[in-house]
């Protein structure tokens, strides 16, 4: 065989290998905390900034809590009006299994980001509290004379005691007329929508 020959016969036998570039392995991008809080809804951001700007005003040993007599200040302040009895509901899911008067920030914040995002507890319209406000012996003028808030206070709905009453009476009583005034007061026992779950100041 000539020397041709071999070299065409050499070739054919000679496996084609196709030169292929291997890509090279792209490593996954780290997910940052940026990103992470942009798949957060809106609402629920808002409300877990929130409730720990309303937990860290009662912080007072700057610990991570508040003391359960201060629960329902704190709930209030953001725009929630739990009745007794719901408030201690709340207290029971907020508590550590053996109560310590105390209540963490971690049991805290889930308890209050699911009442805010069920939208409990919410007031009653301006207009609600200024129909109550007369049925419970208030007149038309929105006006209502200091005894009358007393026997209201002391008889009607959930009692409280002598302490809370003085207080309330001293905040609420305009202390010339003896009168209290609903204008004066209906902002502050209306909370709007808008309000409910706010920042608190």
């Amino acid at each position: 065989m000539s020397e041709a020959a071999e070299t065409v016969v050499a070739s054919a036998s000679t496996p084609v290998v196709s030169e292929t570039t291997a890509e090279p392995e792209v490593a996954p991008k780290p997910t940052s905390r940026l990103a992470s809080a942009a798949a957060v809804k809106p609402q629920a951001l808002r409300h877990h900034l929130a409730i720990a700007s309303a937990f860290q005003i009662f912080d007072h040993e700057h610990n991570n809590t508040i003391d359960v007599r201060e629960l329902g200040t704190v709930i209030r302040s953001l725009g929630c009006c739990p009745s007794d009895a719901e408030l201690r509901e709340i207290i029971l899911e907020c508590q550590e299994e053996e109560p310590t008067g105390f209540i963490a920030y971690e049991r805290f914040e889930p308890v209050i980001s699911r009442i805010l995002e069920q939208s409990l507890y919410q007031s009653a319209s301006l207009e609600e509290l200024r129909q109550a406000f007369i049925v419970l012996g208030g007149n038309e003028d929105g006006t209502m004379d200091s005894a009358t808030l007393t026997t209201i206070l002391t008889e009607e709905g959930e009692g409280l005691d002598d302490d809370e009453i003085d207080e309330m009476l001293t905040a609420a009583v305009d202390p010339d007329t003896k009168q209290v005034y609903f204008e004066e007061h209906s902002m502050i026992m209306q909370l709007s929508k808008d309000a409910y779950g706010r920042l608190a100041a």
